[in-house]
């Protein structure tokens, strides 16, 4: 603000009206300029990760440089060479990689363990989208009882009490002969007892 406010006070009305337009736009640019700072547009557009570091890039350059050598050289005897170069490059960014992505997990893992809130929360909540929590009663009410209905109180058969001239005596050979014709992995019925 403050080169724009110097460069009008030092306008004079001299010249004609397009000599001054000119001035003027040129003072408001370089203002605008010199407080704001410029969008940079290009390139792939992805947001910058956190785990990107000087290796990387120069590695990646490399491992580019290397791969249009490699194409530009598909006829050439030298094919091969190029080839086993541009794996090596390639292998190289990789590891430089997998060990910044390494180190920078740590570091998370860490600043979570000092700020269970801190910038490793956020970063997760980031990713995860999550909807902000209802916190009026009556919508957590409603919430509950739609994924928990009341269910009315059922009497199962195998709790009913019997007289002991109904039961019936069972040796253990019926058991396991009960057991082996019974499918594994079914739920527990009324008695608690799992079938598998």
């Amino acid at each position: 603000m403050d080169c724009l406010l110097n460069m009008v006070s030092g306008l004079s009305v001299r010249g004609d009206a397009n000599s001054l337009a000119e001035a003027l736009a040129d003072g408001i640019s370089a203002a605008c300029n010199a407080s704001i700072a410029r969008v940079r547009r290009g390139g792939n557009r992805h947001r910058p990760v956190a785990w990107w570091n000087e290796e990387i890039a120069k590695a990646r350059m490399e491992c580019h440089a290397a791969r249009r050598r490699c194409q530009r050289a598909r006829s050439s005897p030298l094919h091969d060479l190029y080839v086993a170069v541009f794996k090596g490059k390639r292998r190289k960014l990789k590891e430089a990689i997998k060990r910044s992505k390494a180190r920078h997990f740590q570091e998370l893992c860490d600043a979570a363990d000092l700020q269970p809130f801190g910038a490793a929360y956020k970063l997760v909540m980031r990713k995860l989208c999550r909807q902000p929590m209802p916190t009026r009663p009556d919508q957590l009410n409603r919430i509950v009882h739609t994924l928990f209905p009341r269910q009315p109180h059922a009497e199962h058969p195998g709790s009913l009490i019997l007289q002991d001239d109904e039961i019936v005596a069972t040796n253990s050979e019926e058991v396991l002969i009960t057991t082996v014709k019974v499918k594994a992995g079914k739920a527990p019925g009324p008695d608690g007892i799992p079938n598998g």
